[in-house]
Parts: C-alpha cells; structure tokens; sequence
C-alpha cells in the first residue's frame, strides 16, 4: 500500500466535499484507491441512531443490502465515522488485512469532518433558503390587497418547493367532527383535484391529535407513514408511505388548522421542523386575511338576504295567501270538475307558500352555521355536482329540535352516503329527498334511476343499516313502481 501523496491527496480530496453525498463518495474512491483488493461500504446515520444514508462502491447493487452482506462477513472491520451532533457513520472494509486498516481509519475520521462541515453548510443554505422564501412570501401577500384565498394558494405551494415535499396541504376544521383538505399544492405530474376538499375525521387521526393538542407531528417511515396516508386519503398511483410533517396553523390555545407536508425522501429533520413551524405562521395570517375577506362578504350577503327574505314574506306570501283565499272561496261555489281544479290550484299554492318559507329559513342562514337543516341543505347542495342536477329537499316538521344531538350525525351520514349511491350507480335524472320528524324520523330518498339491485349492496348499504339498528330503527330500500329506488331510514325520536 502507498501510504505518501495517496493518503494525503485522498484527505484533501475529502476534505474539499461540500455535501454529505460528496463526502461519502470521496471516501469510497480513497479506500478503493488505497486498498485496491477490498469492498467497502460506507453509511450515515441520524441523530436518533436510524439509518440515514448508505454508499457503496459496487454500484451495480443495491448500497443498503452491499452494507448488511459486508457487516455479516467474519472478517469485516467496521470503522467510526464521527460526525458531530449525530450517532456516529462506519465505514466498513472486507478483504484486507489487519495491518494496513490505519490509513483507511485516517480516512473515515477526515470524512467524518467533511460531514460534520457539509451538514453545517447543508443547514445554512437550508435556513437561507427558508428566509428568502418567507421574505418573497410576505411581499407577494402584501401585494395581493387581502385575496386570502390566493395567499392561501400562494403559502401551499412555496412550502412545498422549499421542502421538497410531494404535496403540501392546508387542513381546516369543518364542523365538530371532521377535517377537509381545504388547498393542495403538489409536484408536477401529481393531481391536486385527487385530495382538494377530501374529509377525514378528527377523531383517531393524526390531523385531529395536531388540532385537539396543538403539537406538531413528525412521522418518519411504515408503518405510522401508512396510517398518515389513511388521514389524507391518498389517491392511487401517489408516493407511498414516507416522511410526513404536520404543523399547527395558530398558538397552541387556538389552532385555526393544520399545514401537512408529504414526500417520499428524505426524513424531515429538526431544523426543518423548526422551518415549517415559522412558515406556519405565515399560513395562520393568510388564513386569517381569508377569513377576514370572508366574512366581510357573508355580511354582504347577509344583508342582501335578508332584504330578499323580507320582501318574500311581506309581499310575495302575502299575495299567495290572499290569492289561496280568494281560490277557497270560488271552490265553495264551483262544484264538479271546475272544484277540483280550484282546490288542486289551493294545493299548489300552500305547497309553493311552504317552498318559499324554507327558502327565507335558507336566507337567514349563515354560511357558516351548523344547525341541523342547514347541514341537510347542505349536503343536498354538494351533491348536486356529481350527480349533475339538483336535488329536491323537503323537510317537515320540527327538524332542528325533534332529532337529537346523538342521531344527527348520523342522519347527516346516510344522507351523504344515500346520495352518492345514486351518482355512482343509479344512472338517475332526478331525486327527491324528504325528511320527516314526527314521532319517528324518517329519510326517505327517491331516484327514478335503474331500479335497487339487492345483490349489489356493498359496506356503504351496510353502515346505513348499522346507523339505523344502532338507535332501534332500520333501513329498507326497494325498487319504486314505475322505476327507480326508494330508500327509507327510520329512527325512533
């Protein structure tokens, strides 16, 4: 072995890497170079001791599994690679002897320098980085005159090229018990529309523990990566189970929602932990400036509704029930044919008087409200878009104050899942939905599509069924005459 000029070249060779990649590879050349006949792997680790990074001279496979072949062998020299601030690396030699190790330790000690110092300069440049992308960040948002829902956007997607992450998400509270991915920004090639408005429960989910706790969340690799890709409902064909971030939006008393980072490479480290937590202030304003520019729209709103609803009922019900009276009294001197027409025209009338009193209780209703009627309208609304028409709802009776706090979850449930049943199999062009409280509650959802196939029912017919027996009720669903379904969930009040 030439001990000289190679092992002094080989060190500064070392010494001159300015990443972690260039430093291990320059070991690796050095250790070839100075013991010709040997195989020589090389692995990094991180500061929790796991395995980080690994190299090996033989290219043509796989570095992780040339390491584990090397350490295995009886005759195999594992040698330290300090590194200041993490477990230590190795460098691990097969085929030479025992004399002639020294230079090769001189060497993973001047790699271990070469670490130590590339992963300074990898964290400057990481923090630099981070600082102008905050600082363009907050000139964009000051230039954008408050559209919070572009800052939104904007905060999304310059999280997710300075993380190199996969996608970035926004998650905001939607009611008491749920979670909606309220913006996506993803890499080219991936579909932000596959996870944009997509739910997933507060309960017994990672999001959830981030709003209840107000802590961030680091997950590293499977199996706790598979259970963060069940939180965020991964669509097929997206990076696997892998590094997974999520950051608190606001102070730890008042947590508005949830920045999630996914990527399938690297780990996150601490320090970008710590990044991602400033940044996260960045999206609690954005976040508040939208809901700012929100609100001052909804009052705008407000205020024209309730204009509208005014007029409604001082004018236009009025008039119908004025109208409705004059029609009784010509029915009571008709008499034959000439009567039921008039009463059947009665009829209409009352039943338009009811349509536009729901449509005032609509008007009256924030955006924002989670009463029980206007969750039903709601879920009626989303569905619209799949289906591709609107859906009729009519509820009777004293909704909002005959279904308890426990079932209305549930009733809210059915509805949704009754719903998309007909988008995804009933071919349908109209359906009707009908709520009744009385001494039962009673669903009922029509569709004039292709008819119930009973052999057909997956785990979605089931859960209603279960939603149903849980409170005594139950769940009947059948072919209507003429075409079509019916379905049918009743509750005991």
């Amino acid at each position: 072995m030439e001990l000289g000029g190679g092992l002094l070249g080989a060190v500064v060779r070392i010494g001159a890497a300015r990443t972690t990649a260039e430093a291990l590879d320059a070991l690796l050349r050095a250790a070839l170079l100075l013991a010709p006949g040997a195989q020589v792997a090389a692995a990094l680790h991180g500061p929790d001791g796991a395995l980080r990074e690994a190299a090996a001279a033989d290219l043509s496979t796989d570095a992780t599994a040339v390491l584990a072949r090397l350490r295995a062998h009886p005759d195999a020299v594992v040698l330290p690679v300090p590194v200041e601030g993490r477990a230590p690396g190795v460098l691990v030699v097969e085929g030479l002897p025992a004399a002639e190790i020294e230079p090769l330790r001189l060497l993973a000690v001047a790699a271990g320098a070469a670490i130590t110092t590339a992963h300074a300069l990898e964290r400057a440049e990481l923090q630099r980085r981070w600082s102008e992308g905050s600082a363009s960040l907050v000139a964009a948002m000051a230039r954008s005159a408050g559209r919070g829902d572009d800052e939104l956007h904007q905060v999304a997607r310059r999280v997710r090229e300075l993380a190199g992450a996969d996608a970035a998400l926004l998650l905001l509270p939607s009611g008491p018990s749920e979670v909606v991915v309220e913006v996506a920004a993803v890499a080219p090639g991936l579909d932000p529309a596959a996870l944009a408005g997509a739910r997933l429960p507060r309960a017994a989910t990672l999001a959830g523990a981030v709003l209840e706790e107000g802590e961030a969340l680091v997950v590293d690799a499977a199996p706790e990566a598979a259970a963060v890709r069940g939180d965020l409902t991964a669509p097929p064909g997206w990076p696997g189970g892998g590094p997974t971030l999520l950051v608190p939006l606001g102070g730890a008393d008042d947590v508005r929602g949830v920045l999630a980072l996914v990527r399938s490479a690297p780990a996150f480290t601490e320090l970008e932990l710590s990044l991602a937590k400033g940044f996260a202030g960045l999206a609690a304003l954005a976040l508040q400036r939208s809901r700012a520019q929100a609100d001052r729209g909804a009052h705008a709103v407000l205020e024209d509704r309730d204009r509208i609803a005014r007029d409604l009922h001082d004018l236009v019900i009025q008039r119908l029930f004025a109208t409705g009276l004059q029609l009784q009294g010509v029915a009571r001197r008709a008499d034959g044919p000439l009567r039921e027409r008039v009463e059947g025209a009665v009829d209409d009338l009352d039943q338009t008087i009811r349509d536009i009193r729901t449509t005032i209780f609509q008007l009256h209703r924030r955006p924002d409200s989670t009463d029980l009627r206007g969750q039903l309208h709601d879920v009626a609304d989303e569905a619209a878009r799949p289906l591709g028409f609107p859906v009729l709802l009519e509820l009777r009776g004293p909704i909002s104050e005959a279904v308890p706090d426990e079932l209305a979850p549930h009733l809210v449930a059915v509805l949704r899942e009754s719903l998309s049943n007909v988008a995804k199999h009933a071919q349908a062009s109209a359906v009707t939905v009908t709520v009744t409280a009385d001494r039962d509650i009673t669903l009922t959802v029509e569709d004039d599509g292709r008819g119930f196939v009973a052999d057909r029912a997956g785990s979605g017919m089931r859960n209603m069924r279960r939603r149903a027996e849980m409170h005594g009720g139950r769940l009947d669903v059948a072919a209507r005459p003429g075409g079509g379904t019916r379905l049918q969930w009743h509750v005991p009040a």
